[in-house]
């Protein structure tokens, strides 16, 4: 068994594999494109199917409302006042 691994990529060792490579060159696209639409698909369909997490939330009782005595006192105690806006304001020219 030979196990010389001696790898060398020189100009020559190029020029004898470009013919190959030239024909392999549609199928290098092929799976290129094949691999970059399967990537997009896995990321698009991670996105899509998005689950909710699996948290267990305990929900509290909800807070009690409570006004305190003064305001409601103070709503009691109400008065009405005058509602009227006077014609000409704005008109006036304060400079």
């Amino acid at each position: 068994m030979n196990t010389n691994m001696k790898l060398e990529l020189n100009a020559e060792t190029l020029r004898a594999l470009w013919p190959g490579l030239k024909k392999a060159q549609p199928y290098i696209y092929g799976v290129l494109l094949v691999g970059v639409f399967g990537y997009t698909a896995y990321v698009l369909n991670q996105a899509i199917n998005v689950q909710p997490a699996n948290t267990q939330t305990v929900i509290k009782s909800l807070p009690k409302v409570t006004f305190y005595q003064d305001a409601i006192d103070s709503l009691s105690k109400r008065t009405v006042v005058n509602g009227d806006v006077p014609l000409n304001l704005g008109n006036g020219n304060p400079f």
